[in-house]
């Protein structure tokens, strides 16, 4: 996705959201749970990696479809790159 594309989706500025890249900003609940639908990631591991959640042993179930999900989620990013490459 585009910055623009992220910006429409999550409904903040440019600058917020690459000031958020490079760490500088941190955005809060609410503007995470729209990241998460933007990029189809988990809301909860947003909130982890922002240190707004406890982490939590996951089961080696819950491990596994964790797993997949990531794997699904960087075949369709890789997907979408070639695609707006074209």
């Amino acid at each position: 996705m585009s910055l623009a594309d992220v910006k429409k989706a999550v409904g903040v500025n440019g600058s917020f959201l690459s000031q958020v890249e490079r760490g500088k900003k941190f955005p809060g609940p609410a503007t995470l749970r729209k990241l998460s639908k933007a990029y189809l990631v988990p809301y909860e591991s947003l909130m982890q990696k922002a240190n707004m959640l406890e982490e939590t042993e996951a089961s080696v179930s819950e491990q596994a479809e964790i797993a997949q999900l990531i794997r699904e989620i960087e075949d369709r990013t890789e997907a979408l790159k070639r695609f707006l490459i074209k």
